[in-house]
């Protein structure tokens, strides 16, 4: 869904990128769910967005769940 937030504000990646202090190639891996932002990045797109946090990571997960990190096994 950041996809479709970028676009409909008319900008591109590199757009997008220095207005949350990233570069492009890293918003691309966003954009296509290679690696999930971390917090501080969320917070500059929802506040560079106007939406809550909640709002974004709500729209990134319904439009397509993250890939997620296997599970590391503990001895025990």
């Amino acid at each position: 869904m950041l996809k479709a937030l970028r676009t409909e504000a008319g900008w591109s990646k590199a757009d997008l990128a220095e207005k949350i202090g990233s570069d492009a190639r890293q918003v691309s891996r966003y954009e296509n769910n290679k690696v999930a932002p971390g917090l501080e990045a969320v917070i500059r797109m929802a506040e560079t967005f106007n939406v809550s946090v909640d709002a974004l990571r709500q729209r990134r997960t319904t439009a397509t769940q993250c890939p997620q990190q296997p599970r590391r096994r503990t001895a025990g």
